[in-house]
């Protein structure tokens, strides 16, 4: 099951880099023009728009919500209408990405700067680009160049072949590696010129053509993707040639956003591993030991002589060499306990001849008596790098499974096989199927009393519509609630939704699903015990990320554009926003929290993640540090769920201030190993995180994202009690309903930069009749309409090295406190010490007006937490003159390990 789980998911990988080549091709042009995205906003929808298709430019979005389009540009382009009338600003579209764990990882160069040595990645390549350049070597120059954000590749007037090549580190590679890149030709090519794509597994002794760009003739945009997991080795190196031609005027290639995508070795509970580093039979190098040392088999003379020795190999690397036939070594472990189990490892063949060479990999689960052969390590073959080998183990976990290497009786003196980095990994024992945290919260008490959210829709923007369990699409009632699934990537709705019409399963990833089910299951522990917060709530989903997680700014804001202008047919009062991207500029001009702030304007609740960076300050992102919405942090209860003492903050949950000096996350709620419907046998979540499998369809997330869905199943109960709260209302109810964690002296036990007003309370914000205490100051009509904005209270206090806010204190150092506390309830008092100007949410007017083109942060110069100013240094935004961009990965946030 795991392999073919693997397998399935290295072919939706490659299928998605595949089909990113079917991208609509750029405009063309001359060798200083780059094609981008670009978020073109103006004064109306019409204007900008026209503006546009002036000069001949397709759009690809309109954005009435915030007055935009989107469009793909060169820098001639975008200089024209930076200068025009019609155009305010003109914004780079950002990449969002997912924050899942390391199951898959890429490296990569955009050649922004004219380095060799680029890490572009989330992880580093192994050496700088080696260029074979008949010119000469350098980056600035040559037939071989960095020009204007791009690889140049060129053989006109060269004496030899240019070509260029780099090193990646893939040994921790499972199954799948795929190369891939985007490239342009310049108008002068003809469909001879070739560019050879080659891999090589062995530093580049040898290569292997994995493609060749050739066939082209004139300008052309385009994108390729190979697979090479053939080549994956702890040295492949990747290499582009001139195969033939480029030897003409203008005939040139530009390669750019070269990548290296690899699916990693799964995550697990537990492992038991011995990585041979050390000449002994006793080595425990997993987080786990084995059960006794090694035993030879065909010998008894020890780890430092005879055929089974430890065996130095590729230099720095130190194996266990079996040689001659008949020899092996085997080792017991206690497998009784794990839910499954997967055996990994890599090996050396050196002089094998034949198939009948090999070394068997072989189980016992009866002491030894009787084994089964899982497969071989066969010849012919000598290797210049190391192999893998994987397999199942799940059939065999007893307290006294055995496992064992053994050569084959046709090997001689001269054969040898080298075994290294032998691991089992896999899952403990799996926790009940019981969904908790409605009780936590008091959800369980509301529903009780018949609020269940019935008549109030919540819209999701994330990665699609699952259809893993009917108690997603029906509410308590067993009523149809799936109202409508909209695509923001491909602008399509399908709206015919019911029990007789097979609703598509979108949701490739496992995010939305699991968010969903949080939120709204109707499934019952037991009869009037749901498992969702919102059981009667109705359901819209709407689509802006990929089969990965991947999505950009233009289709989000498409999204929450679609929400807004649907909100009365389908009765959204609710929109959850489970991602966050590092700010990068203030609030009010980021074209995401634009659109925020339009739905808050139009009477949405917009609920988002506080973002997985946590707990350093000043680490909330977009959109939740939009001082308007609803930012959720998460607790954890320690897996204690009866032993609400020992709850803690988990750790990956962000902290404020924001830049903008606003105190956030608003609050928080559970977000440790919160537990959801998730098709886990078929979603990328689900495969490469199998320590968050319970019994299907079930499935562990921990992360500010369940923690947002958790908030937004409240604000729905909210709303059926209340139809008329406003947003404002809503929020203001679920501050003062919190409660803080707090330690034995009833002082504050987290900071409010770190668990805002506390825990959210279900019941106590359905009966609060607080108002006014949200927002105070703050006018989102004059935000929206680009008149007045607004900075926090927060300071910095250079003296103490703190955070305080202006006008009360509360002051925060930044540190963590690492134990457990109890979540207090203090007669309605959201800050100990029984002051009621302790809150500034409730008494105060924590906002300053300031000047909407604002330049200086209050406390950026001084705050140490802070040492760039990111919308100086690193400004994404066009404005005219000035045709620079910055862009920068934002996230989904679904998964951290288990808290």
């Amino acid at each position: 099951m795991r392999h073919s789980i693997l397998t399935i998911i290295g072919l939706v990988l490659l299928f998605v880099a595949v089909g990113q080549a079917t991208a609509s091709p750029s405009p063309p042009g001359s060798a200083q023009e780059q094609v981008r995205s670009y978020i073109v906003q103006g004064t109306s929808l019409d204007e900008v728009a026209a503006a546009v298709r002036g000069l001949g430019i397709p759009i690809s979005h309109e954005l009435g919500i915030i007055d935009a389009v989107g469009a793909r540009l060169t820098p001639a382009q975008l200089e024209k209408l930076a200068a025009m009338d019609a155009v305010r600003r003109i914004h780079g579209d950002r990449a969002l990405r997912t924050a899942n764990s390391s199951s898959v990882w890429d490296v990569r160069d955009e050649f922004e700067l004219a380095s060799w040595g680029n890490n572009d990645g989330g992880v580093d390549w192994s050496a700088d680009w080696v260029e074979s350049d008949p010119n000469g070597p350098g980056p600035g120059s040559g037939k071989i160049r960095i020009l204007t954000g791009e690889l140049r590749i060129t053989a006109r007037n060269a004496s030899g072949v240019p070509s260029i090549a780099r090193e990646v580190d893939l040994s921790g590679v499972v199954d799948t590696a795929t190369l891939g890149f985007d490239f342009r030709t310049h108008s002068k090519v003809d469909s001879s010129d070739a560019i050879a794509v080659e891999v090589s597994a062995d530093g580049g002794g040898n290569w292997s053509q994995v493609g060749s760009v050739t066939g082209i003739s004139g300008a052309t945009t385009d994108s390729r993707s190979y697979d090479i997991s053939s080549s994956i080795s702890f040295d492949t190196v990747v290499r582009f040639r001139v195969e033939n031609g480029y030897t003409g005027k203008n005939e040139y290639f530009y390669a750019d956003n070269v990548q290296v995508e690899a699916v990693t070795v799964i995550p697990a509970d537990w492992t038991v591993a011995d990585e041979f580093e050390v000449a002994s039979y006793g080595n425990n190098d997993g987080n786990r030991d084995w059960t006794g040392n090694w035993l030879e088999i065909g010998e008894s003379d020890g780890p430092t002589v005879g055929s089974v020795v430890s065996y130095p190999y590729f230099a720095e690397e130190q194996g266990l060499r079996i040689r001659g036939g008949d020899r092996g070594i085997e080792r017991e472990v206690d497998l009784s306990d794990a839910t499954s189990a997967v055996l990994s490892l890599d090996y050396v063949r050196q002089s094998l001849e034949s198939a009948s060479e090999y070394v068997a990999v072989e189980v016992s689960t009866d002491g030894g008596d009787n084994w089964d052969e899982l497969g071989r390590l066969e010849g012919p073959g000598t290797d210049g790098s190391a192999q893998s080998f994987s397999v199942d183990l799940s059939e065999y976990r007893t307290a006294a499974t055995q496992l064992r290497f053994v050569s084959s009786s046709a090997m001689n003196t001269l054969d040898k096989m080298i075994l290294d980095n032998v691991f089992l990994s896999g899952t403990g024992d799996n926790p009940p199927s019981y969904s908790e945290f409605p009780a936590r919260i008091g959800a369980d008490l509301l529903h009780s009393q018949g609020i269940t959210g019935a008549g109030v829709t919540v819209a999701f923007i994330d990665s699609g519509n699952s259809t893993v369990s009917d108690t997603i699409h029906f509410n308590a009632a067993d009523l149809w609630r799936y109202l409508a699934q909209y695509d923001a990537i491909t602008d399509t709705l399908d709206d015919s939704l019911g029990p007789a019409q097979p609703t598509a399963h979108t949701d490739i990833y496992g995010h939305a699903g699991h968010l969903i089910s949080t939120a709204l299951s109707a499934r019952e522990n037991v009869p009037g015990q749901y498992q969702g917060v919102a059981p009667g709530a109705d359901l819209v989903t709407v689509k802006a990320f990929d089969l990965k997680g991947d999505s950009n700014y233009l289709d989000v804001i498409r999204g929450i554009d679609w929400v807004v202008a649907n909100k009365d047919l389908y009765g959204i009062r609710v929109l959850n926003l489970s991602f966050s991207a590092p700010a990068q500029s203030f609030y009010w001009e980021d074209p995401l929290n634009q659109a925020v702030m339009a739905a808050w304007q139009a009477g949405i609740v917009v609920v988002t993640a506080a973002g997985n960076d946590g707990p350093d300050p000043v680490t909330v992102g977009v959109p939740g540090n939009n001082p308007y919405v609803i930012t959720v942090g998460a607790m954890s209860d320690a897996f204690t769920a009866g032993d609400d003492s020992d709850d803690y903050l988990a750790t990956f949950s962000a902290a404020g201030p924001t830049h903008d000096a606003v105190v956030k996350p608003d609050l928080v709620a559970p977000g440790g190993h919160v537990l959801g419907q998730m098709d886990w046998n078929n979603t990328f979540l689900g495969a490469f995180h199998p320590s968050g499998r319970r019994d299907f369809p079930y499935f562990a997330m921990s992360g500010t994202s369940p923690a947002t869905a958790i908030t937004s199943g409240v604000v729905a109960l909210m709303l059926q009690d209340d139809p008329g709260l406003t947003p404002d209302d809503v929020k203001c109810k679920l501050i003062h309903a919190a409660r803080p964690a707090v330690d034995g002296g009833g002082n504050l036990a987290y900071s409010i930069f770190q668990q805002g007003a506390g825990l959210i309370n279900a019941p106590d914000a359905v009966a609060s009749t607080e108002t006014g205490c949200a927002n105070k100051g703050l006018d989102v009509n004059k935000d929206v309409a680009d008149i007045e904005h607004y900075m926090g209270p927060v300071r910095w206090n250079d003296t103490t090295q703190s955070f305080y806010i202006e006008g009360v204190g509360l002051d925060w150092d930044g540190t963590y406190p690492t134990a457990g506390f109890s979540w207090a309830d203090l007669e309605g008092n959201p800050w100990s010490g029984g002051a009621p100007n302790l809150n500034p949410w409730v008494t105060l007017n924590p906002w300053v007006t300031l000047n909407p083109w604002v330049t200086l942060n209050p406390w950026v110069t001084l705050n140490p937490w802070v040492t760039l100013n990111p919308w100086v240094t690193l400004n994404p935004w066009v404005t005219a003159g000035e045709p620079e961009l910055e862009q920068a990965a934002t996230a989904i946030v679904p998964w951290v390990e288990e808290e």
